[in-house]
């Protein structure tokens, strides 16, 4: 076994490397993958042939099947890569199921947060995107959650239409300390 698939390896190098067949290199990589299921060289090979020749729909399949293989910190990258790439194709639905994914692996990634919560607008889920401020607000410190009552109600006046919620979240935002937009939105409403 180990010395098919040392010469499966030298083939995919060899078609990806020196003979530039990408073709040839991500059926190469496709057919280890049958026999090592979890080959990262095959799958980054495979990723690399599909960014190359724009192939999105083959390439979010690649990073579909990488996800479910790789665990740990490969794992939170493989969902934030595909949340990209599904966004890039037009699938804002694989693309926050994507974002959501590595969100709750580590909660910490706040730049996987923001995508998160533009895909909700992109696609205007805008409740979606008021419940994952509101989460993300209560764990932050006042500063920090001040900006996020004020994303939250903008959404909600602008987009819900609720104005009891929107004023909730600009005295959210006063408590915080003065603000004239915050004044100004509870003045109109």
């Amino acid at each position: 076994f180990r010395r098919v698939l040392f010469r499966s390896e030298r083939l995919l190098d060899t078609y990806e490397n020196r003979l530039g067949d990408d073709a040839q290199a991500f059926e190469t990589g496709r057919r280890l993958l049958r026999d090592a299921p979890a080959h990262l060289a095959a799958l980054d090979t495979m990723q690399r042939v599909d960014e190359r020749g724009a192939n999105r729909p083959r390439l979010i399949e690649t990073l579909v099947y990488r996800a479910e293989v790789v665990e740990g910190d490969a794992k939170v990258e493989a969902q934030v890569r595909l949340g990209f790439v599904a966004r890039e194709h037009g699938d804002l639905e694989r693309s926050s199921t994507a974002y959501a994914t590595a969100l709750d692996l580590d909660p910490s990634r706040s730049d996987v947060l923001d995508s998160l919560c533009g895909v909700y607008e992109e696609g205007s889920r805008f409740t979606e995107l008021v419940s994952i401020l509101q989460a993300r607000a209560a764990k932050e410190e006042p500063s920090a959650a001040r900006e996020l009552h004020r994303r939250i109600a903008r959404v909600l006046g602008d987009e819900l239409k609720d104005a009891t919620k929107a004023i909730e979240s600009w005295q959210r935002v006063l408590e915080a300390g003065e603000d004239a937009e915050a004044l100004g939105a509870l003045v109109i409403n």
